[in-house]
């Protein structure tokens, strides 16, 4: 990753901040709109399990960190504990939380490619579908989106290599990422790469930018390495992330695995202790990836090809919170197809834009801190629902079709190249929805939201 110095552009003016305010406002109201129309199920999917381990850590327990990390339950313990167990008050939370991640991605672009850039990076994330589909459930993304959204915010500001300050704040938020999704201590990599560029006025020794880069790595995992050593005082058990983390290795490294969501493996002997789990499972897991190495070229792609699918399977989650069969089959229908174009919409656009502006450094960044979102999940469990944080890095990237005041060159080879990931993903993207009809006639259905796993959907 190479991140050439075009220098620092013109400050963009301060009509263009309130353009995005305005983008961000429309955001809001449209997740606020849903947030109306939505119900909450407790007991569904991992739903349940961030809201039990909420009500764990409201009744004076310490939050369980078997299945999940326990950023995500702190949050809801916190709003639980401040305005009671309540979780529309959450949903309206995260619709905030959701337009504020638009504004900070549309700002991070207009300070470096234009008003006009900005605007569209703001604009597909304000209004993408996915993403206001997710605001109405009580699931990790909604932290982790906007977190990234900042993490881009401090880290993009003109300049070759941002100030030091702004790379130690990403990487504080960094660390508090990593105890919402642990593998988004990911996000550290391309913050080292950026420390390690020389500043265009002074560039410093390359002993100093490798100490600082260090340090900026060191401070993305502390929030991760004080949680082990907590974890590890109360339970002898020292652990980075959480053990599930082992499981979904697993899920995507068997002799059965197929590289997309399978039915979840069967553990002998070992039932739902995931601590146990973990331990029987990593050597198989070593030894599967040891023993079958071409095997993982098969999967990665196949996972590719289910990572970048269009995000379907997660309209479950609106059908678990009532709406199959209790609302108009039309409207359940046009809600889907409105998320199911969401993901092809937005990459689309991100396509034109690599073709257009792909040699510019923001471009280059933001498709860096795409990639780190979603490579823990390229290597273990697919599921287009993890690409879902990495919007905000895809819409900042994506804006830069509309760059003005950056140089721009429609290269031949990234034209190419664009389009023929795009004819892929089409092709892909058809394949996945015509597998899929006869689970979306059956959930649309009468009695469609009582559907439980395994998530048909899946298929």
């Amino acid at each position: 990753m190479a991140f050439p110095d075009h220098g620092r552009p013109a400050p963009a003016p301060a009509s263009g901040f309130a353009l995005l305010a305005l983008i961000s406002t429309a955001g809001l109201a449209l997740r606020l709109g849903f947030v109306h129309a939505i119900g909450f199920q407790p007991g569904f999917f991992d739903v349940d399990g961030y809201h039990a381990m909420a009500l764990a850590a409201a009744n004076g327990a310490s939050v369980p960190t078997s299945h999940h990390p326990p950023g995500y339950a702190w949050f809801l313990w916190l709003v639980y504990e401040a305005l009671g167990v309540r979780p529309r008050i959450v949903y309206l939370l995260q619709a905030v939380l959701g337009a504020g991640a638009a504004l900070l991605a549309g700002d991070s672009i207009r300070r470096v490619a234009g008003t006009s850039a900005g605007a569209l990076a703001a604009a597909l994330l304000a209004f993408n579908a996915y993403a206001v589909l997710a605001t109405s459930t009580l699931a990790s993304e909604n932290l982790a989106l906007p977190g990234v959204a900042l993490v881009l915010w401090l880290s993009l500001d003109g300049s070759r290599r941002p100030a030091a300050w702004r790379l130690l704040s990403a990487a504080l938020v960094v660390s508090g990422l990593a105890l919402v999704r642990t593998g988004l201590v990911l996000l550290a990599v391309p913050l080292a790469v950026l420390v390690l560029l020389p500043r265009p006025a002074r560039g410093g020794s390359l002993s100093r930018r490798l100490a600082a880069s260090l340090g900026v790595v060191l401070v993305a995992f502390s929030g991760l390495f004080l949680h082990a050593v907590s974890r590890w005082r109360t339970t002898g058990v020292f652990r980075i992330g959480c053990p599930n983390d082992v499981y979904n290795l697993w899920v995507g490294n068997n002799p059965d695995a197929t590289g997309r969501i399978d039915p979840m493996p069967v553990v002998p002997g070992v039932d739902l202790d995931k601590e146990a789990q973990a331990r029987l499972l990593a050597p198989r897991v070593r030894a599967f990836l040891r023993d079958h190495p071409l095997q993982q070229v098969r999967l990665f792609l196949a996972r590719a090809s289910y990572n970048f699918a269009p995000p379907k399977r997660d309209l479950i989650y609106v059908y678990g919170h009532g709406w199959a069969g209790e609302r108009p089959r039309s409207v359940v229908l046009a809600t889907y197809a409105t998320v199911a174009l969401s993901l092809p919409i937005l990459l689309a656009v991100a396509l034109l834009a690599f073709a257009r502006s792909g040699h510019l450094p923001a471009f280059r960044l933001a498709a860096a801190m795409t990639a780190a979102v979603l490579l823990p999940y390229q290597v273990s469990i697919g599921d287009p629902r993890f690409l879902l944080p990495a919007y905000p890095a895809l819409c900042a990237a994506a804006g830069l079709l509309g760059a003005s005041r950056v140089p721009a060159a429609w290269s031949r080879g990234r034209r190419i190249v664009a389009a023929l990931a795009m004819a892929l993903f089409c092709a892909n993207a058809a394949r996945d929805l015509s597998l899929t009809d006869p689970a979306l006639r059956a959930v649309s259905g009468p009695g469609g939201s009582r559907l439980r796993p395994p998530y048909h959907f899946a298929r």
